[in-house]
């Protein structure tokens, strides 16, 4: 059910999640503000990471290493996680969305994140981006990203480090403020199936 281990503050060190498990639900883990780090090593059959799973884990620290068998991570999963330091999506062969405002507010990710190539939509509503205010990441690389064709609102906006950016292959819109008051932005390479930018 939701919130099953909600606003459990005295959870602490690393979560080390079974291989039995194919679904976090909403609000899971939410506020559980003493824990250090989530272990996904064992989850073979994990496909989905719920709304609201790890909001506002402020605890945690250091790198979250997805799963190859994760498919989606959902709206708000980690918003609020200030002292998550690195996402991994190395392994992810079958990640096709990250949904709106999931690493937003992660104020510690650092370094540049790379995308899968899996991956196929990055969602975002009216000002709630996906990385929104990340403000020390400084890179993100989609250059393995053939299936991605859009941007949406907001994902990078207020990434005030955020200096260089390799857009998808095949991209053709980059929509409303994807990437406004990325102050330090200086190398951005644009694809030839571009067709729209800003709307």
């Amino acid at each position: 059910g939701s919130g099953a281990f909600e606003g459990c503050t005295g959870l602490t060190g690393e979560l080390k999640l079974p291989a039995s498990l194919t679904e976090i639900g909403l609000s899971a883990f939410k506020d559980c503000t003493s824990l250090q780090g989530v272990n996904f090593s064992a989850c073979t059959a994990l496909k989905k990471i719920g709304y609201y799973a790890f909001r506002r884990c402020t605890g945690l620290t250091g790198e979250l290493k997805f799963p190859a068998s994760l498919t989606e991570i959902g709206q708000y999963a980690f918003i609020g996680c200030s002292g998550l330091q690195k996402v991994d999506f190395s392994a992810c062969v079958n990640l096709t969305k990250i949904e709106q405002s999931t690493f937003e507010g992660c104020t510690g990710l650092t370094g540049t994140i790379v995308f899968p190539a899996s991956l196929k939509e990055i969602d975002s509503s009216e000002s709630h981006g996906a990385f929104r205010n990340c403000t020390d990441l400084t890179g993100a690389d989609f250059s393995a990203c053939t299936a991605l064709i859009e941007l949406e609102e907001y994902s990078f906006s207020g990434c005030s480090k955020l200096a260089s950016i390799i857009l998808p292959p095949n991209l053709t819109t980059i929509k409303e403020a994807v990437f406004a008051d990325c102050t330090n932005l200086a190398n951005v390479t644009f694809p030839s199936s571009l067709t729209t930018i800003g709307w």
